[in-house]
């Protein structure tokens, strides 16, 4: 496999993985809030495809909402360390030589 082929492979996962967190409100199959106790720790059905918890909820609906809120951290964590990046960057590129010493 050479290195197009892994990016372009790398990069649908990736794509794919984040669709479906951020569309997951709209598609998922049950209400990851709702509480059913007569599905208590169902194990893997057509109906549940990962089971329910203790609660009898959905497995499956509360992962892929959680994954939104785990992609949108990490997405922000990103932004913030790209802008302190190119804040400390530019300032070494435009300092005196020590200061530059100092950042590396």
């Amino acid at each position: 496999m050479n290195r197009s082929t892994s990016l372009v492979v790398g990069g649908s996962l990736v794509a794919l993985i984040a669709t479906l967190a951020f569309l997951a409100s709209v598609w998922t199959p049950y209400d990851p809030l709702v509480i059913d106790t007569t599905a208590r720790f169902s194990s893997p059905s057509w109906q549940h495809w990962l089971g329910t918890d203790q609660l009898g909820r959905d497995v499956l609906s509360n992962l892929l909402v959680g994954s939104r809120t785990s992609l949108t951290a990490a997405l922000a964590a990103t932004m913030i360390a790209m802008t302190v990046g190119a804040a400390l960057g530019i300032a070494a590129a435009v300092s005196p030589r020590w200061l530059d010493g100092l950042f590396s």
